[in-house]
Formats: structure tokens, C-alpha cells, sequence
């Protein structure tokens, strides 16, 4: 049984007082529990994003009873809650409320969901729940014989602390009559010994309290009352100055939010004598704890909440003790205001939102160490609106009244500060519409520029520290203020309402909210346009600045037309704005020409977008020599896009040498300043890696983004919130580094990391990090085809093709790209389980699709289309669809022949790959001699790239010798295709010795193949020695996973058996065919269609073999 979920009601604690948090506790908690149904509430969150903030019926019928259904049925799972009567205000739900879904609806959850409750028996729960058979209730007695073990036991030991009563005897006739008395209530047996500790005469009293205490089993809470009445009778109600003290002070204790000490209580009422809280409540201390404790810093609170009910109960209202609670909060409210405009002008490192900081434009901020913040000013920073939520506005006090004005006039900014630093932040001015009237004076005072500034500002140091909720609050506020002033002024508001729109637009995106971002962006550019209009230099300035981010928002929609339209203005205007004063915009043209470089990526014109940065680079170059502090950190940034773009065109070196000029720049920055440009210097050698790997420089690659994960790690562990989605990218990286490398099984590990956090990411933003989530179970399906978990790899990529059908099905223009590479390698995992017509389905759907992105974009697609094209052609071959096997292969070659006229160093490879898939199809139609042309090609392409760069096209050049050497065989053309075939082991010999584990195995196939070769011109000695080896490779590989390589271990003892032949070594030539028979007939037992000619072929030679024998002897 599962411990799934618990949570305890406290009446009068804050997110404890109701039914509204206990839902999303059990649905976070259902989340921790299970992967799929995480993803599951992403999906049901995204698809409805109204339910989050549903009724509970609604919530429990949309959330929890799905995801509960996804949990396996035998696994027994339980919530537990207490105290639910605790939560009593909340028992006339307009829907039924929580006690209307435990009624009527709890019944409908599977079997294995148990809920256990505790509560007092109070007549709306008792008649919510009646005559339910989903229901059994037992009663727990209070006087039972356990609970009055305890009671005698805290009895005694509680009593050694009153002198009289100390020396009493346990038989004693008072102390059985005491708890006779207790009935069972602990609560009531604590507080009359508290009581009696403070008594003259203890003994007396308690011989009072047990002459008017009945038995009889009444009720807890009338005992308690009781209790309660005869305490509060012994106080001197006649005394004004007691009385007067009690109210203030008990009425704070009973009203506070959170619990304070008592300094912090009379710091709060101004008191201006020390200690004199504990005198006033002195005769009443028996119900209170840390009231005269010895530590300055114990809170103040309550014994039990059942004095807060008696209290503030309404049927007291003559009594001396009652405690009018509208009236308490409107004093809080007061004390906290005044604490406030007495208090925050002494705060230090406050004004921060006020005026331009320039280390606030870098990547990492941190706010500011405020000094002097006591724990009434931080009490009532938080608190202070609570309580004046109480009162009705229209009866504030005139006193309150006056505060308020104070502090919105000249404290407010600082407050505002002062909770963001607190990790607080209060969205005030959506708080105060809600509570004033619309045309409140106090209202005046919050819609001011200056508030909007400060909000603004908030919210940017806010979104730098990871605190997106919060900072997308802030802006909002910032937004909403300038609304209604530029609704009143626009002439003089409407530029900074353009500003807060702008951001707002900004903070929208981080939640995925594309939609309302790009609505936003597209109003802050409309209303700059209209100022621009008179010729003003600085909204020329920012209205290209609003272009920019235009640009940026339709590209995620996928309208990159309309992107570009944008960007290429935005450049237009700092041309201009940079032509007449150089010194003061060429640092903003280079960043629009930045990013137009991208945004002409997007429509395939490679050279335009390289000159762009290239561009952006040498206008950053000279910045950075005037410079160096200030605009160092921009030219590593283009550095590292023209490196992006160096690559699109095969470029490698030049590519390599601008991102390692990044990494320098980035080094030196973070040295000097690591909490800030550690970031920047991570993200950087991330990208470094990417680019050895262009040159086969697998190990450096491995060590950069070792690094990048080591730095991204520390940033991670400081702020998750913010990093974890760049660690999880470099570890996703990393995984396919290591993977490179040959271990698997530490890339298997870490590709497993990432998706851990992006689950998490996704879980709380699928919008947003549902397609990094969809990337790395796309990488993970290949990381477990390594291993051969076919079955695991398969449901990897399913998951992923099931995120981008979502992504896709909601903006195909951005997702359709990822949505066909998924499908593509979904084909492949179904191809490699041979569920072929599976495979073929999915290969021809990720055609279908790039087919369309190619028609619209061929300089991008057709590269895209051509792979899914070639595969789709491997796929047909394997399940004998030879003849559009061989139509497709040949689209594909077509297809990349043009790419490779165009950019033979990007597209060549591929060209060459696709030449030796037509070679293979070419020779099963019998077209022997075009099948040795496109091989012949292929090898030219293959030597050529090769003579540049070895360590990367080596292995593909040995690939097609050995492929040429098959071809030259089959064609009976025996020199040339030995001449081939030695080139190829010579070739794997040397890349097998640099990394045995993976190019060992094609070092196993060119020397078997070798030994065909040798022996076909009597070379014999030379055959067996490569036999030989082949035999000893495929060993070590069969012996750590057999499923997958006792095959090509059985084909090379049936090739050893026959070379072993020809030197008439009969011993060892019957033992390996035979040892061959046996590997073939446990694999003919897996797979008895595929491998059953294989099999025949060894008993065939066996046989062979002794008729052989037997004639000769």
C-alpha cells in the first residue's frame, strides 16, 4: 500500500483553512508517482488550460479520476486528511464542494484509491456523508483505555511542576476524579494544568474546576468552553487597563497571519514599554505558547483552535473576552501600514527599480541585501492587505484611511521592493481593483508612471532570476497601469505603454503563450509606429527595437515570411539611425543583422544569411577593440552564429575557428565575472563540441561538453528554476558525444538524466518544453537501439511522435519539420522489429510531409525529403517491395545530386550514400554494370572527402570499397575486387585499432569477405589468417550479446570451416561447421523463415564434407 497524499486543515492558518489546495496536492503528488501521468495532466492542462483553475467537482471529474485510472489496479494506493472539520467555511460549495465529491463522486475512483479522514463529528459533515455505502465510519472515543493511559501519564509529569500538587499520591481520590473529568480531552487536561500553574492556590482551584467540570461524555467543545469560562472569569474585567491590553493583545495573537514573537507583536503597536504584553496577559497565559518563553524569537500562538472558535464566536459578543475579528484586522491593517511608512525609509538597498542598473542587463542578477528589516516590517510587507481584506471598504476607519494615503504616495515603490527581495512579490494593483470601488481615491495613487516604471523593472530582475510567475505578475500590473493612463493621456503615456507591452510579450512567451505574446508585441509595434511617425530619432530606435521581437514571436508560429518582413525593417531603420551616428547605433544594427541572419536561414538563403553575420561579426569587432568590456560578450554571440552558419556550408574550419574565438572571449569573461558569464561560456562550449565533432575530434568534443555540463551543473544546482533547461540540454548533448565514443551505457545514463528534466520542464510548461522533451526521447530511442532494447527504443520514439502530432496539430508550420524526423525514425525502429508494413507506413507519411515542406522551401527540405526518400528505398528492399525500392532510391540520388552540384562539401557524403543504396537495387534488377558505375561514384566521392578529412570519412570510403569489392565479385572481375576489399581492412584495421569497440565488427566483415577473396586465388594461408581473425572478433562480440551477433559469428566458422578445407585439416573443419549448425539452429528457432536457408547451406556443406572424406578414405 502507497502512501500517495496527506494533508492536515488548520483553521485560521493561510492554504490550510479550505478545500482549495488539497486537489492540487493530490495532483502533484499523482504527478511524483508516475511518468505517464505526468505527461497525462500536461496534456489534459494544455488542451484545457481552464481546469486549473476549475471548481473542485470539475477538477476532481477532468484531473484525478483519468490520471487515477492510468495507476496499475493492483497497486493500492491511499490519501490521508485530517482535522477536515477545520476547513468548515467551506462547506456550502455552490457545486458541492469537496464534501459534495467525497458524497457523490469519491465512489467512481478504481478500487485500489482509498481515502482516510479524521474530523469532529460536526452535523454538516456527518449529514454530507450519511447512508453512503462507499463510506464506513467509526468513532474513536475519547475516554478510551489508551487515551487515558496517556492522559495519567502527562498527568503526572505535568504535575510535578506545581508545588502543592506535586506531592500527591497516584491513588489520590482528586487525581482519579480528575480523570474521570478529562473524559478523554487532552487539550482540556493541558490547560487546566497550565492554569493551575499560575494559581495562588492550585489545589483550591482545582478542586473548583472539578466541582463545576460534569461528567456524563459532553461534548469536547462544550467542555472546553467551560474550561474556558471558568479562566477568563479569574481576570480583573474590572481593571480598564486590562481590559483595554487584553483585546489589543489577544485580539493580534487570535487575528495574526502567521504567528509572531512577542517583541515583534508590541513592535508592531508601537508599545512603548518592553514586556508589556506578558503582564497584560499574564492571567490568561495558560491558553497561549512562547508567551514567556525564554527565547526573544518564540512566536506567540494559541494552544489549542478551539479558543480562537470560543473567542470570536458570535453568542459571546457581551462578554468581556470576546474578540470582534473585522475589528482586529482593521487595527492590523492599521499597526501594519504604520509599521511600514515608520520602518522602509530605514531599509538599506532598496530604489532598485527606480533607476537603470547596467549590470542588470546581464544574464545573472542577483537582488539586493536589504538591511534593517525586522520582523514586523516583514510581517506586515506581507500581510498588511490581508487584513484589510476583511473590512469592508466602506467602513475603513478614517485613521487607516490616512496611512494608506501616506504609504501609497510615498512608500509604495519601496514596499514593492522590499517583498520581491523578501521572495514576495505582491501583485498590488490587481489586489486593489478588486477591493476598491472603481473611482477610489486610493486607486489615484497606484496609477502612477512611476509605479509602472518600478513594476517593470521588477519584473525584468524578476524573469533574470527565474521567478517567471512573479515576473509575468509585475508586468502585467505595469501594463494595466499604463493602459488606463495613456487611455486618458496617450501623448505622453503611449510610449511607455508600447515598453510594458513589449515586455509583457516577453514574460508570455516563457509560459508558452504564444498566442497572447505575439498579440502583445504586435500592439507595442502599432503603437510605435505611430509615434515614429513625427521623425523622432529615439521611437525610430524603438520601434525597430519592437520589430525585432515582432520578428521573433511569428517565427514562432511559423509565419517566417512575415518574420523576415519584420527583421528587414527593423535593419532598415538602425541602417539609417546607424549611417548618421555610428557611436550610438552600430551596436543595434549588428544585432538586427544578427538576427536576420536567422530569420534568412529559415528560407534556405544561406549566403544572404552568411553575410548577414559576417556582417554583424565586423561591426562587432570594432565595437569590442573600443570597447572590450562592453561589447566583448556581443562579438562572442555572433561569433558563435557565424560559426552556425560557416557550417551550413561545409565551412568546417573557418566554423571551428569562430566558435573557439567565442569560447576565448567567454573564458575571459568569466573569469573575471563568473556569476555572470558562466552561462555564456557553457553555452559556448556546448556549441564547441558540436563542432569538433564536424572534424572527428571526438575526444576534445567530449571534454568540451563535459565542461558545459560541469558549469551548467553548478548553475543548475544554485537556480533549477532557470538552468535545469540548459543543463538538460547539454546533457542530451553529452549522451550523443559519449555515444560516439563507444559508451553506450554512460549515454544511455545520461540521455535518461535529460529526459528526467524534461519531464519535470514539461510537466509544469508542456508548452514550452514538450518539444525538448519530444528531441530527447527521439535521441533516446537511438541511444537504446545501441543495445538492442528494440522494444524500449520503439516506445521512445512513439512518445516522441506522439508530443509532435500534438506540437504539430497546433502549429504544423513550426512542428511539421520535427513531427516527419520523428516519423522517419519511428520507421526505422519498425523496420528493425519487422513489423514492415508498419514501417513502411511511417516512412511514407514523413515523406508526405516533407514533400510539402520542400515544395514550399526545397533549398531547405529537399535534403530532408531525399534521406526519409533513401530510407523509405532500405525499408521496401528488406520486405522485397523491390521495384519501389528501386524507384525511390533513384529520386533520392536525383535529388541529392542537385544538392551536391550546389554544396559538394555539405552534400557530397550524402550523394555517395545514396549512390551505394542505388548500387544495391541496381544489382537486383540485374543491371550489374550500373550497379558498378553508382559504386564507382560513390568510392570517388567517398576518396575525395577522405583526402580532406580522414578521421571523419575514412570508415565511409572503407564502407563502399568493401561494397565495390562485392560488385567486382559478383561480376566475376576477381583482381579488382580483392584489390578493393584489402584497401577496406587496411583502412578498418586502423580505425578498429584507435576504437576497437566500434569499428571492430566492420573490421570483422571486410576480413571475412577477404578470405572469399583470397581463397578464390589459392592464396590460402593468407585466407585462414583473416578468417581467422574474423572468427576471434565476432567472439568477444557474441559473447556479450549473442541475440544480436551469434549470426555473423556462425557465417564466419562456415567460411573458416571451408578455408580449414582446403589445407585438409578435417578435425577443425568439422568442428567449426558443426559448431556453426548449432549457432544457426537456436537461432532458426528465433527466427525459423529468416535464418532457414542459412542453416540448410551448413548442413549442406557438412555433409559435403564427409562425403568428401569418406571418398578419400
Amino acid at each position: 500500500m502507497h502512501l500517495l497524499s496527506s494533508f492536515f486543515f488548520a483553521r485560521g492558518i493561510e492554504g490550510r483553512d479550505d478545500f482549495s489546495r488539497v486537489l492540487n496536492h493530490i495532483i502533484r503528488d499523482l504527478a511524483g508517482l508516475d511518468r505517464t501521468i505526468a505527461r497525462e495532466i500536461g496534456s489534459i492542462v494544455e488542451q484545457n488550460p481552464s481546469v486549473a483553475i476549475a471548481s473542485p467537482s470539475r477538477q476532481f471529474a477532468e484531473i484525478i479520476m483519468p490520471l487515477c485510472r492510468l495507476y496499475p489496479a493492483d497497486k493500492p494506493l491511499v490519501v490521508v486528511l485530517d482535522a477536515l472539520d477545520e476547513a468548515c467555511q467551506e462547506m456550502d460549495h455552490p457545486d458541492g464542494g469537496f464534501l459534495g465529491i467525497l458524497s457523490n463522486k469519491i465512489h467512481k475512483l478504481p478500487g485500489n484509491f482509498h481515502l482516510i479522514i479524521t474530523c469532529r463529528p460536526e452535523y454538516k459533515i456527518l449529514q454530507s456523508l450519511k447512508e453512503k455505502e462507499h463510506i464506513q465510519k467509526y468513532s474513536s472515543p475519547l475516554s478510551g483505555s489508551t487515551a487515558w493511559d496517556d492522559i495519567h501519564l502527562y498527568m503526572n509529569e505535568q504535575l510535578k511542576s506545581v508545588d502543592i500538587l506535586k506531592d500527591l499520591p497516584d491513588n489520590s481520590p482528586d487525581l482519579k476524579l480528575f480523570l474521570e473529568k478529562a473524559e478523554g480531552l487532552f487539550n482540556w487536561v493541558a490547560t487546566v494544568i497550565n492554569f493551575l500553574k499560575d494559581c495562588v492556590e492550585p489545589y483550591q482551584q482545582l478542586k473548583r474546576l472539578l466541582e463545576k467540570s460534569s461528567s456524563g461524555n459532553r461534548p469536547a467543545e462544550a467542555k472546553m468552553e467551560s474550561l474556558y469560562q471558568t479562566i477568563f472569569a479569574e481576570c480583573k474585567w474590572d481593571d480598564e487597563d486590562f481590559q483595554k491590553g487584553y483585546s489589543l493583545f489577544m485580539g493580534t495573537i487570535i487575528n495574526l497571519r502567521t504567528p509572531l514573537p512577542m517583541s515583534a507583536i508590541e513592535a508592531l503597536h508601537d508599545c512603548k514599554s518592553k514586556g508589556s504584553m506578558l503582564r497584560i496577559l499574564r492571567p490568561v497565559r495558560s491558553l497561549l505558547y512562547g508567551l514567556d518563553s525564554d527565547r526573544d524569537d518564540e512566536p506567540v500562538h494559541i494552544l489549542h483552535l478551539s479558543l480562537r472558535e470560543f473567542l470570536t464566536s458570535i453568542k459571546h459578543v457581551s462578554e468581556p473576552y470576546f474578540i470582534h475579528e473585522v475589528e482586529h484586522n482593521q487595527q492590523l491593517a492599521l499597526c501594519c501600514v504604520n509599521t511600514l511608512n515608520k520602518e522602509l525609509p530605514n531599509v538599506s538597498g532598496l530604489g532598485f527599480s527606480t533607476h537603470y542598473r547596467e549590470e542588470f542587463n546581464h544574464a545573472i542578477v542577483h537582488l539586493p541585501q536589504l538591511g534593517g528589516v525586522t520582523q514586523q516590517l516583514e510581517y506586515a510587507c506581507q500581510f498588511w492587505a490581508g487584513h484589510l481584506e476583511y473590512v469592508n471598504v466602506q467602513i475603513i476607519d478614517i485613521s487607516l484611511t490616512d496611512v494608506l494615503v501616506d504609504f501609497m504616495t510615498s512608500k509604495l515603490i519601496s514596499w514593492l521592493e522590499c517583498v520581491t527581495v523578501l521572495d514576495r512579490f505582491y501583485p498590488i494593483y490587481s489586489w486593489a481593483q478588486n477591493y476598491f470601488p472603481a473611482n477610489h481615491d486610493l486607486l489615484c495613487h497606484i496609477r502612477k508612471n512611476t509605479i509602472a516604471y518600478s513594476l517593470q523593472r521588477i519584473s525584468f530582475l524578476l524573469e533574470k532570476l527565474g521567478r517567471d510567475v512573479e515576473a509575468l505578475e509585475a508586468v502585467e500590473e505595469a501594463v494595466q497601469i499604463r493602459q488606463v493612463l495613456a487611455a486618458d493621456r496617450p501623448e505622453v503615456f503611449n510610449k511607455d505603454l508600447a515598453q510594458s507591452l513589449h515586455s509583457l510579450s516577453v514574460n508570455l512567451n516563457n509560459f508558452g503563450r504564444s498566442t497572447e505574446a505575439l498579440q502583445a508585441i504586435q500592439k507595442a509595434v502599432e503603437l510605435r509606429r505611430l509615434l515614429a511617425t513625427n521623425g523622432s530619432e529615439i521611437f525610430k530606435k524603438d520601434l525597430a527595437w519592437s520589430l525585432q521581437g515582432l520578428s521573433v514571436n511569428l517565427n514562432n508560429f511559423g509565419h517566417h515570411s512575415e518574420a523576415l518582413k519584420a527583421i528587414e525593417e527593423a535593419v532598415e531603420l538602425r541602417r539609417m539611425l546607424a549611417a548618421d551616428r555610428p557611436q550610438l547605433y552600430n551596436k543595434d544594427l549588428a544585432q538586427s543583422l544578427h538576427s536576420l541572419s536567422l530569420n534568412l536561414n529559415n528560407f534556405g538563403r544561406g549566403t544572404e544569411a552568411l553575410q548577414a553575420i559576417q556582417e554583424a561579426v565586423e561591426l562587432r569587432r570594432v565595437l569590442a577593440v573600443k570597447k572590450p568590456q562592453v561589447f566583448n560578450k556581443n562579438l562572442a554571440l555572433s561569433l558563435q552564429g557565424l560559426a552556425a552558419n560557416l557550417n551550413k556550408f561545409g565551412h568546417h574550419s573557418e566554423a571551428l575557428q569562430a566558435i573557439e574565438q567565442a569560447v576565448g572571449i567567454w573564458s575571459v569573461l568569466a573569469a573575471d565575472r563568473p556569476q555572470i558569464f558562466t552561462k555564456d561560456l557553457a553555452y559556448a562550449l556546448h556549441n564547441l563540441s558540436l563542432n569538433l565533432n564536424n572534424f572527428d575530434r571526438d575526444a576534445e568534443a567530449l571534454q568540451a561538453i563535459k565542461q558545459a555540463v560541469e558549469l551548467r551543473r553548478v548553475l543548475a544546482a544554485d537556480r533549477p528554476q532557470v538552468f535545469n533547461k540548459d543543463l538538460a540540454q547539454s546533457l542530451h548533448t553529452l549522451a550523443a558525444d559519449l555515444s560516439n565514443f563507444g559508451k553506450k551505457t554512460e549515454a544511455l545514463q545520461v540521455i535518461e538524466e535529460a529526459i528526467e528534466l524534461r519531464r519535470v520542464l514539461a510537466a509544469d510548461r508542456p508548452q514550452v518544453f514538450n518539444k525538448d522533451l519530444a528531441y530527447s526521447l527521439h535521441n533516446l530511442s537511438l541511444t537504446l537501439s545501441n543495445f538492442d532494447r528494440d522494444a524500449e527504443a520503439l516506445q521512445a520514439i512513439e512518445q516522441a511522435v506522439e508530443l509532435r502530432r500534438m506540437l504539430a496539430a497546433d502549429r504544423p508550420q513550426v512542428f511539421n519539420k520535427d513531427l516527419a524526423q520523428s516519423l522517419h525514425n519511428l520507421s526505422v525502429n519498425l523496420r528493425n522489429s519487422g513489423r514492415g508494413a508498419e514501417a513502411l507506413q511511417a516512412s511514407k507519411e514523413a515523406i508526405e510531409l516533407r514533400r510539402v515542406l520542400a515544395a514550399d522551401k526545397p533549398q531547405i527540405f529537399n535534403q530532408y525529403l531525399a534521406q526519409s526518400l533513401h530510407t523509405f528505398s532500405e525499408i521496401s528492399h528488406k520486405f522485397g517491395h523491390n521495384a519501389q525500392a528501386f524507384q525511390t532510391i533513384k529520386e533520392a540520388v536525383e535529388l541529392r545530386r542537385v544538392l551536391a552540384a550546389d554544396k559538394p562539401q555539405v552534400f557530397n557524403k550524402d550523394l555517395a550514400e545514396s549512390l551505394q543504396g542505388l548500387s544495391v537495387n541496381l544489382n537486383i534488377f540485374g543491371h550489374q554494370l550500373e550497379a558498378i558505375k553508382a559504386i564507382e561514384q560513390a568510392v570517388g566521392i567517398w576518396r575525395i572527402l577522405a583526402a580532406d578529412r580522414p578521421q571523419v570519412f575514412n570508415k565511409d570510403l572503407a564502407w563502399s570499397l568493401h561494397t565495390l569489392s562485392e560488385n567486382f565479385y559478383n561480376f566475376g572481375r576477381n583482381a579488382e575486387a580483392l584489390q578493393a576489399i584489402k584497401e577496406a581492412v587496411e583502412l578498418r584495421r586502423v580505425l578498429a585499432a584507435d576504437r576497437p569497440q566500434i569499428f571492430n565488427k566492420d573490421l570483422a566483415d571486410s576480413l571475412q569477405a577477404f578470405s572469399v577473396n583470397l581463397n578464390k586465388f589459392g592464396h590460402y594461408s593468407e585466407a585462414l589468417q583473416a578468417i581467422e581473425q574474423a572468427v576471434g572478433i565476432w567472439r568477444v562480440f557474441a559473447a556479450d550479446r549473442p541475440q544480436v551477433f551469434n549470426k555473423n559469428l556462425a557465417i564466419s566458422l562456415h567460411n573458416l570451416s571451408i578455408t580449414l578445407s582446403n589445407f585438409g585439416d578435417h578435425s577443425r573443419t568439422f568442428s567449426a561447421i558443426e559448431e556453426a549448425i548449432e549457432l544457426w539452429k537456436n537461432i532458426d528457432t528465433q527466427n525459423p523463415l529468416q535464418y532457414k536457408s542459412n542453416l540448410q547451406a551448413a548442413t549442406d556443406w557438412l555433409k559435403e564434407c564427409q562425403i568428401k572424406i569418406g571418398n578419400k578414405n
